[in-house]
């Protein structure tokens, strides 16, 4: 019976000591109550990740962000934007600002990257009617250019044509001749394999760099203080701190550490060498090996070594970032510089109730302050108020709204500094989950100063799915590196005729009054003119000169009218040399036939006595 009753207290009073011990553990863990009886770096980190917002983030968090990019990244989209401006800018005259606010830009843009094409049309409107659109299409390395109005064909030019161009008529060498062809060809770096970390990268970056500043830190350089009484908003408050100082011994060994750890992971190397590769080949360049990222990395950190050796043994002052919370939550920071006992603050940042306080201090007082009030402060929704202020005046305040849902984001900035008599908006929105649905988007930017003012608006629509986009083929396209002079005089002047019939009535929705004559005058060279004028009489090259000069009544040969004659032909020919239509071949020979019988006569009259 006494056995039992010892059996039993002892089942009891282990129960009693779980139970405290299961508490304990929770209190240890998931509270501050115990804070005192941790070690000082641990709670030090702990506090510094609340305070930045960034408690329990991990590297490996990027794999749900890489995940859900590669769900719409290699998606075709297409997205339809107006956009329109409303300016008063006294260095612009009134018919410029006129034209500028009553013209709206139509975009309509395809994009299929997997395929690499895209398609752009780009339409000028006036009060809602269409004066011009050019549509610009890419793809399977060939680039077009069109207007409907003008032609109902593409003038185009592929990849490999432009570059056979350019090596005949540039002064290129083979290695940039190859990334022209790289970068003209439409190759480019598939965005997800560059942001592309393997879950197994991840991990090890979790491992190595988690907590490598507590880890490489000395337990040391962290202390605790208890009922440290800080300002917070202008209150004083009781708080616990936790402080970090470093010597210059001490950031000089953790700089050292760092670069160590830094040097010999290999991970790293390997992929900053494999996305490096990625974007040579994109260019056509050549590709680098892990040894020379190695050197790249060695080089780096032995110069950031290099500068900080002078701290190696400095241990009479140190740098101080003291973080002091109550309730286990942050409510101040300092960092400050500590020099023979004497401490003077650098930055700090108060964590009041919605209000953050930033404030950097010159030679101990308050130099610049942010205040930031607001209302709601969440992964989702941000709103409040930014104050800035210098030497205790009022620079500006700026209001924003920030949100990020499945089906809205919002970005509302309204910045306003009185001083400078400057204001501005921003405001873009955008409603509707891309995955499912078409995304509407909108936008304000706007810009005051004085009494100048610049305001653009644009809206439209945005959406993943299938897209159509032309094929540049040669029954749609005209391949204008492939055309010889004559016959891309021939096509320039088509479309010159076009616009000629076309542009007179379009730019009048502009209020620009231009004839068919101008836009032919201004568009059309000589050489594709549609009416030909006479030519001009071509000087007698019939001459010939005696071998003894002879001067009728004394006087000398006259070479001006020669001269004139052939300056007057050249011209002739200058305009009419490339016209299918006429043959300069002719005329230049009787040019150069003159041109020696004018030296000829120069030379004689050179030779001849002075009477």
């Amino acid at each position: 019976m006494k056995a039992k009753k010892i059996i039993l207290a002892i089942v009891i009073i282990i129960a009693i000591l779980s139970v405290l011990g299961g508490i304990f553990a929770c209190l240890w863990f998931f509270t501050g109550i115990f804070n005192f009886l941790k070690p000082a770096n641990d709670v030090w980190t702990n506090q510094m990740e609340k305070a930045l917002n960034v408690e329990g983030a991990k590297f490996s968090d990027y794999s749900d962000f890489l995940k859900e990019y590669k769900e719409y990244a290699g998606k075709p989209y297409k997205l339809n934007l107006d956009v329109s401006a409303n300016l008063k800018i006294s260095e612009l005259d009134s018919e410029t600002q006129e034209l500028i606010n009553n013209s709206k830009i139509k975009l309509e843009s395809a994009t299929d990257i997997e395929n690499n094409k895209a398609q752009n049309k780009i339409g000028l409107y006036s009060k809602n009617s269409e004066v011009l659109t050019l549509d610009i299409v890419a793809n399977d390395g060939k680039f077009g250019v069109g207007c409907k109005d003008l032609s109902d064909k593409y003038l185009a030019v592929s990849a490999d044509d432009l570059v056979d161009y350019l090596k005949k008529n540039g002064n290129y060498n083979k290695d940039e001749l190859e990334m022209m062809s790289k970068m003209f060809s439409g190759a480019s770096v598939d965005p997800y394999e560059l942001l592309y970390i393997s879950d197994e990268d991840l991990k090890h970056f979790d491992d190595t760099y988690r907590n490598c500043l507590k880890d490489l830190i000395s337990k040391d350089c962290y202390s605790t203080e208890k009922d440290a009484k800080v300002e917070v908003d202008g209150n004083e408050v009781k708080t616990t701190g936790y402080i970090l100082t470093l010597t210059g011994k001490d950031a000089y060994k953790l700089a050292e550490d760092f670069s160590k750890l830094v040097k010999e992971d290999s991970v790293i190397t390997r992929i900053i060498t494999e996305k490096a590769n990625l974007m040579l080949d994109s260019m056509g360049q050549d590709k680098i090996k892990e040894k020379d990222v190695d050197e790249l990395k060695n080089k780096l950190f032995d110069e950031l070594l290099k500068e900080l050796k002078g701290l190696e043994d400095e241990t009479d002052s140190a740098i101080q970032i003291a973080i002091y919370s109550k309730n286990n939550k942050p409510v101040r920071i300092d960092i400050n510089v500590v020099a023979d006992d004497e401490k003077e603050s650098l930055i700090s940042i108060e964590y009041a109730d919605k209000k953050n306080i930033y404030t950097i201090y010159n030679n101990g007082k308050t130099y610049a302050s942010i205040v930031d009030e607001y209302e709601k402060n969440s992964k989702e929704e941000r709103v409040g108020k930014l104050t800035a202020k210098v030497a205790g005046q009022s620079v500006g305040t700026l209001d924003y709204e920030i949100i990020s849902k499945e089906s809205e984001n919002k970005l509302n900035l309204s910045l306003d500094i009185p001083l400078a008599n400057v204001s501005g908006k921003i405001n873009i929105e955008s409603k509707g989950n891309y995955k499912k649905e078409p995304v509407d988007i909108s936008g304000l930017i706007s810009f005051n100063y004085n009494r100048e003012s610049a305001e653009i608006k644009f809206n439209g629509k945005m959406e993943y799915g299938d897209v159509s986009i032309p094929e540049l083929t040669s029954s749609n396209s005209i391949n204008i590196l492939k055309l010889s002079e004559s016959e891309l005089n021939e096509e320039m002047s088509k479309i010159a005729q076009k616009a000629a019939e076309v542009l007179p009535e379009r730019l009048k929705l502009l209020g620009i009054d231009i004839n068919s004559s101008d836009i032919l005058k201004n568009t059309t060279s000589p050489s594709v003119s549609s009416e030909v004028p006479e030519l001009p009489e071509t000087p007698n090259t019939d001459i010939t000169l005696p071998t003894t000069p002879t001067i009728p009544n004394g006087t000398s040969v006259n070479t001006d009218d020669i001269q004139k004659s052939i300056d007057e032909t050249q011209k002739m020919i200058d305009q009419y040399k490339g016209n299918t239509s006429i043959d300069t071949t002719q005329i230049e020979k009787n040019v150069e036939n003159a041109q020696k019988i004018l030296e000829q006569n120069k030379s004689l009259m050179n030779s001849m006595p002075q009477y």
